[in-house]
Formats: C-alpha cells, structure tokens, sequence
C-alpha cells in the first residue's frame, strides 16, 4: 500500500497548490494521471502531450485492445470549444474522454454533440481512482460504454437509488416457530431478541444505531435499513464491496469501507473521501463526528514492525494523516474515547493510545487484558468502560464483558446461546445498545440473523480514578494537538525563522489560530522532492512514537504530505543557558535528560546525528 499512499499524498500536494502555474498544475496531473493508468495499462503504450494551443493536455494510451485519449484540463476554466474540438480530431477514431475539475465547467451544448464519441471525467472520477476503488481505466472505458456526455460516478459504478425491500428479520410475534435463547445476565444487564431472519448465504459485517429505533446494517453489497420494531426495511444503498460499521453524519450524509477506501452517500451523490486502506479497515467516528480509520496489523510474530494504523480521514481525498500505532498486538477493532484517545480491542491484550502525545501503545504493564478472545466489536459504556461482544471460546455462545481502562478490570454482563457476531451498536436517543448475531446451527455456510437489544450495561455509578497528571508544558499545548488536522491555514508564521536554515528546512515562530497558542513550525525545502518527503515522514513519524519522553519535543500537527510540522515553541536553548549550567546540579539535570532522550530512541535502533549546544531545549 505505500505507493498508493505516496500517490494519495501526491494529489493532495497537487489539489492544495494554488502557487504552480497553470502549465505546471497540468504537469503534475500529468504525473498522476499516468500513475494511475499504469496499474492497468501498459506502460509502453501510454503518450502524454500538449494538445494544440488550449493550454490542455492529452494522454493517449491502450487498453484492452482497444486506444484511448484521455484530455486533462486540470483546475483551471477551459476553453471548452477548443478542448473539445481538438480532442475529436486528436482521436482520430479513437474513444477520447476530457478530465477536468467539476461538470459544471463543461459547454453541455458542445458535449451533447459530441457525447455519442466522447465524455466528461469530474474530480470525483479521479479521486475514486486515486483512492483505489476503481482503476482510472476502466472508468473512462465504462463511461464510454454509457454514450452520454457526463455519467455521475454512482450512476458509473451501479449504485442504485433508495428502495423498499422485503426484510430478513421478522418480529417474534409473526415466526411460524417460536424462538427462545437461552441467556445468563449479571451486573443488571438484560438481553431481549427483537428480530429473527431466515437463513441466508450472505454474512452482514457491520452494525450503526440511528434515531426512532431503527439500524443501519452493511451487507456485502451495500447498506440496509431497518426497523428494529416491524422489521421494515429499505435498502438505502447499493454499493458492491461495503464492509463494517457505517457512519451516519448530522446532516444525514453515510460514511463506509467500500472495498480500500471510504465513500460517503449523500443525496444521491457518491464521492470517495479516503484510500489505500489495507483489506478489513474499520471505520469509527472521531470527535464530532469526524472519520477515522483503523488499518493493518500490529502483531508480526518477530518478523518486523507492523502496518498497525489509525487514520484522521478528513473530508477529501489527499487530506488524511495517518499516525502509525507501535502495538504488537492483533487489534482487532479501536474505539474513541476523548480528544486524541482512542482504546486499541487487541486479542490477549488491549491498550489506550493517547495520540496527541505518543503513537506508542506501552509496555506489557500498561497494557489491558482482554477478556474475550475476539474483540472486533467495541463501543462505550460510561465513563472509562468500553463493552465488547465476542463469540466466547470457552463456554461457547457469545459473551459481552465491560471493561474499565481505568482500573484495570472487567465484568461479564450477559451470555447467550448464540453463534457468530456481526454488529455491536450504541442507540443514539436511548440506553439501549444492539446486537446483531446469528443462531447455532449446524449450516455454517448459511447463517441465520437475529437483533437483540441490551440494556443495563453502562455501570450507574461512574468510576473516579483521575487520568495521570500531565505536565503544565504538555496541558499547554493539548489544545493544539487535540485540534489538529493538516491545515497550514490553522498557523500565522512570523516572516523571521528562529534560527539560520538548516539543511532539510527552516523552522519560524507561528500562532495556532484557533487557540492564539505559540509553536515552532518546520517547514521543509523543496515541495517536490521525494527524498525530503521521505526524511521529514520519518521525523514526524519518530517523534510522534517517542511523544511520551518529556525530553523528545512532541509534533503537535503535521502536513498529509509531509511539507511542514509543528512542535512547542522551545523556551531557549544550551547555548542560552550557559551561565546556568555552570552550577554543577543543573548542568547534571540537562545531561540527564538529553540521555534520556537518546536512550529510548536507541531502544528503537535510531540514532540522533545532529546534537548541538544550539539545540533547543524541551519547554
């Protein structure tokens, strides 16, 4: 998935650089675009070039069998007669199609004329191929095959419009038979079946709670709306490849894992806001309801580090930032708990990850031990508890313990004679949480789905262990790091650096906007160059894992593509202090804690080659 990323952050430069000329916008699209089709075309056959003088480029290559132009027109307004005109005729009889940034900016008179021969690409087309759910190839092929001037990117990938649906689950009262499951409640938790279905080939594998009883279930080929009292149901979208949990906004806009990416469904429109995600990705909400990510694996038995990620979204592709986990643990499912905490269900061993401080999950002593062996379906229960549901390889069924990460414990709360667990959700408008599991049988291939409803399982007295106490330096700066998302716009830079650029970047005083908080921004030389990229990624990615030694200085913030980051403005440096440090007491305390600093990126085999009096010490 790394070249996919690299491609993601790619675009992101390309989208949020309104610096470059327009020829040189075009150029890197260019470079994107050719990126793309790579993966399905033979390289070879691809040949980009201008295209007359519309100031537009062409990209002609071949693809089963058969030659294409594609026409980049990129983010400026087009001369559309132009564009169009040399496009029919650079195409020579071949299939031609004009990639530009919205439909709006197209002449619908001079595309309708030429529709039968040629079509319209939007942004959302591109960001659906940059995002990994579809090839940009077979897009533009698809999109041929539909002879009409612009096909709209859900209408090209066959989703279909909201629709009743006869439902799988049924009310007790109306079965043929009656159903009992045999369950065991304590701590003053209860569990009552409200729907039971029929057998069926399809495994559901996520579950969202929305207002007015109803749940949101995701099915291999997209989402599923039903009434958890009739057992009413609509299909609300027909998207091949959804998987887990969805997420459903304020304005009513639904988020989900299709395939490697994440798509959001509102209105009738389709877009992709994220990508590159490795297979079994899990979607959470964040605070206000912002989209994370959970991806990869952390345990790799000795064989390296892992892949194990948690991913601020954004609202558009190119915008994530990715903060990779260091947690040798199979995670199956994380939960977010406040701010930048998020609580890892690993098999054997949970943990709490505080990301505006470190990336790294502890030592086996702050670790939490799980309680099921499964736990890929989490959600709160009250102040420091998460519950989590899990088929229970002890005494078969499914168990649901609760557990606190605050003391360090857990209870069991209900056990039932049931199967396998697809859903675990927490009602919006009441106490209730939902279960969505199946029955025991002896067909494993052809499950048979039942909706429980759960009450009673956030404890009535919440406990009152306080979080440890963080220094008045790190409270300082939480605000800045609870808020971060990417933007440099989020920053005022002072026009001097405090310090002679280095050879990787100069680092000037600037504002957090939001907060009026002042921090140290490092911006870095040469937007373009992979290996600047490179070397500041794995600066950011170093010091966001050694984010808990308060002598690393913390990066509070940082750029999806690596130009820039922000640490805490440090108060002076050794060279400053140099009269202090003739006293032999503080002179010991500052060679203290730069050994400190050193000895735990040592532990991790990084050595830091660039120690200096004039390094700044932490605030």
């Amino acid at each position: 998935m790394e070249q996919e990323r690299e491609l993601l952050v790619a675009y992101g430069q390309w989208r949020r650089n309104d610096t470059a000329s327009a020829e040189e916008q075009l150029e890197q699209l260019g470079d994107i675009v050719a990126a793309l089709l790579v993966r399905s075309v033979p390289a070879d056959s691809m040949h980009l070039y201008k295209l007359g003088d519309t100031g537009a480029r062409a990209m002609a290559y071949e693809f089963q069998g058969r030659e294409f132009l594609l026409v980049l027109a990129g983010h400026q307004e087009p001369a559309w007669g132009g564009v169009l005109a040399h496009a029919v005729g650079a195409a020579r009889g071949a299939s031609w199609a004009v990639l530009c940034w919205s439909e709006e900016q197209a002449d619908h008179e001079l595309l309708h004329k030429n529709g039968d021969r040629g079509t319209v690409l939007d942004r959302t087309h591109l960001e659906a191929a940059v995002a990994g759910l579809s090839p940009l190839a077979a897009l533009v092929r698809t999109a041929l095959r539909r002879r009409k001037p612009h096909v709209p990117l859900a209408e090209l990938l066959g989703v279909g419009a909201p629709e009743p649906q006869e439902s799988d689950l049924t009310p007790l009262a109306r079965r043929m038979s009656p159903l009992s499951v045999e369950t065991k409640a304590w701590a003053g938790a209860s569990a009552e079946v409200l729907l039971a279905g029929r057998a069926q080939s399809e495994r559901s594998s996520g579950l969202a709670a929305l207002p007015d009883e109803r749940v949101l279930i995701t099915c291999s080929d997209g989402l599923l709306e039903g009434d958890t009292g009739s057992g009413q149901a609509r299909r609300c979208l027909l998207l091949p490849g959804c998987h887990g949990d969805a997420l459903v906004r304020r304005d009513g806009a639904i988020l989900v894992m299709c395939s490697s990416a994440l798509v959001r469904w509102h209105e009738g429109r389709l877009r992709v806001v994220a990508g590159a995600f490795e297979e079994g990705a899990v979607l959470l909400p964040g605070p206000d309801d912002e989209p994370w990510v959970l991806s990869g694996y952390g345990a790799t038995f000795g064989a390296g580090e892992g892949t194990l990620a948690l991913t601020r979204a954004g609202e558009t592709v190119g915008d994530q930032l990715r903060y990779p986990i260091t947690f040798n643990a199979a995670v199956r499912s994380a939960l977010w708990l406040d701010g930048r905490r998020f609580f890892l269900a690993a098999q054997g061993h949970s943990a709490v990850v505080h990301l505006a401080r470190t990336t790294d999950a502890g030592q086996r002593e702050d670790w939490i031990e799980t309680p099921v062996h499964y736990p890929a379906h989490v959600l709160h229960a009250g102040i420091g508890s998460v519950l989590c549901a899990s088929p229970d390889r002890g005494e078969g069924g499914v168990a649901i313990h609760r557990t606190n990460f605050l003391s360090r414990t857990s209870e069991r709360l209900v056990h039932m004679r049931l199967a396998e667990v697809f859903g675990l959700a927490q009602a919006p408008d009441s106490g209730s949480a939902y279960l969505l599991t199946s029955l025991p049988s002896n067909d494993v291939e052809n499950p048979t789905p039942v909706l429980l409803r759960i009450t009673g399982h956030r404890p009535e007295v919440s406990p009152s262990t306080p979080e440890p106490a963080s220094t008045p330096a790190v409270r300082r700066y939480d605000v800045v790091s609870r808020s971060a998302r990417g933007e440099r716009d989020d920053y005022r830079l002072e026009p001097r650096p405090l310090a002679p650029p280095g050879g990787q970047g100069e680092v000037f005083p600037a504002t957090h906007k939001p907060s009026g908080t002042v921090v140290a921004f490092k911006l870095r030389k040469g937007l373009f160059k992979q290996r600047g990229i490179r070397r500041m990624h794995r600066e950011v990615e170093i010091a966001q894992r050694l984010g808990a030694n308060p002598h690393v200085m913390a990066v509070l913030d940082f750029d999806p593509g690596y130009e820039w980051f922000v640490m805490p403005k440090a108060d002076d440096n050794v060279e400053d202090r140099r009269i202090e440090l003739q006293e032999p007491g503080q002179l010991r305390a500052m060679v203290e804690a730069v050994a400190a600093g050193l000895a735990d990126a040592h532990q991790h085999g990084w050595i830091h080659r660039d120690i200096k009096r004039s390094t700044p010490s932490a605030p």
